[in-house]
Formats: structure tokens, C-alpha cells, sequence
């Protein structure tokens, strides 16, 4: 697997990740190895948000929180590059749905093409709009 190409410098520097990662492609590219060793891997709050509709709303907000620690991450680190708030927030949240469905797919497919090509596709919409 070939690292991400264009996680920039300010993205290691800035994003303080709730993923366990420097950077949203790194994450990225970690979730696809760590399922090439293990396909029943995955995000653990996914399963949660699933089936919080059923077990109620303690899971339900427990989840909400969590994907909410991790856009929060992600919105901070495009302000911190100068993106106007209401754009560095939908990407945020763009970015980590693009993350957590690539899993999904990937974990489905017992193939990682997803997760690298949301990670490519993650790295062009993290790019600051001029």
C-alpha cells in the first residue's frame, strides 16, 4: 500500500485527531491496513449508530458525540488553514461520511479500493477553495 500523496504539511501539523491518526488521508490509509490484516476490523461507533434507533437514546447520543468529536477535529484543523466556518464544517462532516461508508464498502468487499479512493478523493476536497 502506498502512503497518502497529498496530506499536507499543515494537515500533520493541525488536525488533532479523535481517529487515531495525524491526518484524515493517514486515517484513511491505517483503516485499509488494519483491514488487510483483519476484515471483521472496523469503526467501533458505527455498530452503535446502527442500532441506536433500537436500544435508545443513551447509544444513540453516546455515537452522536463520538462522530461528533471527530468532525469536530477535522472542521478545526480546515479553520486553522483560513476555511470560512460554514465550508470547513460541511467538509468536516464530508469527509468523515466519506471515511466511515468507504469502511463499510471495504469491510463488505474484504477489499480496500474504497478506502484508497476516498483517501484520493479526501485529499482534493481538504484542499483550501481559493
Amino acid at each position: 500500500m502506498r502512503p497518502p500523496t497529498r496530506c499536507t504539511p499543515r494537515w500533520r501539523r493541525r488536525w488533532r485527531p479523535g481517529p487515531p491518526s495525524p491526518t484524515p488521508c493517514a486515517w484513511l490509509h491505517g483503516l485499509r491496513a488494519g483491514l488487510e490484516r483483519e476484515y471483521r476490523d472496523g469503526c467501533p461507533i458505527a455498530p452503535t449508530a446502527l442500532e441506536s434507533a433500537h436500544a435508545g437514546e443513551r447509544l444513540r447520543a453516546a455515537a452522536a458525540h463520538a462522530f461528533g468529536r471527530w468532525t469536530g477535529a477535522i472542521e478545526r484543523a480546515l479553520a486553522a488553514e483560513g476555511w470560512p466556518a460554514d465550508e470547513a464544517r460541511r467538509t468536516a462532516i464530508a469527509v468523515l461520511a466519506l471515511g466511515e461508508g468507504a469502511l463499510l464498502l471495504s469491510r463488505t468487499a474484504r477489499d480496500g479500493e474504497a478506502l484508497t479512493a476516498v483517501a484520493e478523493q479526501v485529499a482534493r476536497l481538504a484542499t483550501r477553495p481559493a
